[in-house]
């Protein structure tokens, strides 16, 4: 059965590419949706004047209290580069979802889990992702609808 919810939808954010990411983030360095290393990634490739932002949505469930922000800026990302908008600092009702998917131009996830639902949420939205080569979603991220 599909969700009808979830379907592609083009929204632009200020004419930038967006790069974005969905999910909990519980264990610092450690975490298995590797927000970190997706950051990193994405602050040491591009620079304040391009045109591209990076949003990130953290669902606080999984670490009550901790301010995302400053944890990751005190791992060493550097917010003074290429634009990071950092959504929504409480739950997000699942019905919003697609909207936050929708405004990404790719989903960006180095997920170690198991299995990622926000890739499939993703690409239900049209959106091509950009995943570890390892994990459940190897079943499904190919070099035609990811990386």
């Amino acid at each position: 059965m599909t969700d009808e919810r979830f379907g592609p939808l083009r929204m632009s954010l200020e004419g930038k590419f967006v790069f974005g990411f969905a999910g909990g983030w519980a264990q610092g360095l450690n975490d298995r949706k590797d927000l970190y290393s997706a950051l990193k990634a994405y602050t040491m490739e591009f620079k304040k004047t391009d045109p591209v932002v990076f949003l990130v949505h953290v669902n606080p469930v999984y670490n009550p209290g901790v301010n995302p922000f400053q944890l990751l800026k005190s791992l060493g990302i550097d917010f003074e580069g290429p634009e990071v908008r950092f959504m929504n600092s409480g739950t997000m009702p699942y019905d919003a979802m697609p909207g936050l998917y929708n405004v990404m131009d790719v989903y960006v996830c180095p997920s170690v889990e198991g299995f990622g639902l926000t890739f499939l949420d993703a690409m239900s939205c049209g959106k091509p992702c950009i995943a570890l080569c390892m994990g459940g979603q190897t079943d499904f991220i190919t070099n035609d609808n990811g990386w």
